[in-house]
């Protein structure tokens, strides 16, 4: 008996996964819509898409270095009554008179102190982080692109893993009907003992069936991982079931692969890793440049304003006397700030230095890598484009060897063995094709990632509460 164990194994495996999409009423929606709902709801991705807004922000704050600042201080506190006269020709008081026993000697005492500071050059420092900013924000809005590639090429493996197993489930269920007509009648024979059927026969009918069943069982468990796995891909609830509209893979006829040179020219332009390196470079050389400036001093405009008010105390009208308690005075000024720490500055500078030398290392190793990638995805492709040209004949042999042998059998002429045998080759054979037209598929998907292209959405619709579960007559 040839049946093989494992015989769907890999077509069910649960790959990792990462989704896709949208805010909307799970109902019935095309296959656009579903794509789209795992693109906005896969954690993945929603993460991707919040650290370009952390950066976003970031870029936000260095550019609000040049802004307007405005400074405020309130204060009130209660006050003693102070009466003095005062002598404008010495600064001091004469006949002071202190009063704070009562609680009509007391008041209140405000102080008002404003200062508007207006950047107005920082000598190239603000540039340099601005542009150290923007190029960061490039390698994460790069990064979630490659994060959106990745999820749409897991949710086309699931999704062509779960078509590979249907599209297997009725040659199975084909077989066990089978099974069960040459069972019936090998028992048939056996009881009436006319030599056509052996306890041997038997046993090997019933190892075939265990098979069989072992198969079948591996299938339907498999479709429900990877629906499971799919469901988890696109953020949905573990209580929404969705229904795939395609009864088995799409045909693959006519799939050609475009030329290398073209591919690779796509790459160059598309692939999100491209430009993770060369504006993660152009962000630290400005991060250098911009640590490098940390010592220069910051020139800039103000204009203050002190009012304080107590009415407990006399004001004080010498004017080279500072009243802090009854005055109003402000003014305007030009200055220079400066904050300088020059081991630091050094020593992250000599940082993003050393950064920006392994990305020109990792520069040059992606200019060999993914044109490597590229070439060997296109490869695969056009190998399992020829492959998979050739899976048919072997199908439709198989499935003319076990229908000879089947109605031998039940003719009377022909042996169990051979039933069995023609059986295992026809499921063998299935096998094959299918994991053929699955193969194109996912090779497509994979030189679309290579390129930099995000896959093609899979035909799936959604449904609230209506789970996809197989049937025997799949």
């Amino acid at each position: 008996m040839r049946l093989i164990p494992g015989l769907l194994v890999a077509a069910v495996l649960v790959l990792p996964v990462a989704g896709l999409a949208q805010e909307f009423p799970l109902h019935r929606v095309d296959a656009r819509h579903c794509a789209g709902l795992a693109l906005v709801r896969n954690p993945q991705i929603v993460e991707a898409e919040a650290k370009v807004q952390e950066y976003r922000a970031r870029l936000l704050e260095i550019e609000n270095i040049i802004y307007p600042k405005l400074q405020a201080t309130f204060t009130a506190a209660p006050m003693f009554t102070v009466e003095a006269n005062f002598d404008s020709t010495y600064s001091d008081f004469a006949n002071i008179d202190r009063r704070w026993q009562s609680i009509d000697d007391w008041g209140p005492s405000t102080r008002l102190d404003l200062r508007l500071i207006q950047p107005i050059y920082t000598f190239g420092r603000k540039e340099s982080g601005e542009r150290a900013a923007q190029h960061r924000l490039e390698v994460e809005r790069a990064r979630l692109r490659e994060t959106e590639n990745t999820v749409a090429l897991e949710v086309q493996k699931l999704y062509y893993m779960y078509l590979y197993a249907r599209s297997v489930t009725p040659t199975l269920e084909w077989a066990n009907r089978e099974l069960i007509k040459i069972r019936n009648k090998a028992n048939e024979w056996y009881q009436a003992g006319n030599g056509k059927v052996t306890k041997a026969d038997l046993a090997k009918i019933d190892f075939g069936d265990t098979e069989l069943q072992w198969l079948r069982i591996t299938a339907r468990d498999g479709m429900r991982s990877t629906l499971d796995g799919l469901r988890l891909a696109m953020g949905l609830n573990s209580d929404d079931e969705f229904i795939v509209d395609v009864a088995k893979l799409p045909n693959v006829d006519g799939v050609t692969a475009e030329s290398l040179p073209e591919l690779l020219e796509a790459a160059a332009r598309m692939r999100p890793e491209w430009a993770q390196v060369e504006h993660g470079l152009q962000a630290t050389i400005a991060l250098a440049d911009a640590e490098r400036l940390a010592m220069a001093p910051t020139a800039f405009f103000t204009a203050f304003m002190r009012h304080a008010w107590t009415p407990t105390r006399d004001e004080a009208t010498n004017p080279y006397l500072n009243d802090p308690y009854n005055t109003l005075r402000g003014g305007l000024a030009l200055g220079l700030n400066f904050d300088v720490d020059a081991g630091k500055a050094v020593a992250r500078s000599k940082q993003a230095q050393a950064k920006a030398d392994q990305l020109r290392a990792l520069q040059t190793f992606a200019s060999s890598g993914i044109p490597l990638d590229v070439r060997r995805r296109h490869m695969e492709l056009m190998s399992a484009i020829e492959f998979q040209g050739r899976t048919d004949t072997g199908r439709r042999a198989a499935r003319q060897w076990v229908t000879f042998a089947s109605t031998a059998f039940m003719a009377g002429v022909g042996p169990a063995r051979d039933v069995l045998d023609g059986m295992a080759a026809y499921l063998q054979a299935t096998r094959r094709y299918y994991e053929s037209i699955a193969e194109v598929h996912l090779a497509q998907a994979k030189l679309r990632y290579a390129v930099g292209d995000i896959a093609e959405p899979p035909q799936c619709q959604v449904e609230h509460g209506q789970p996809n579960k197989p049937t025997e007559s799949e």
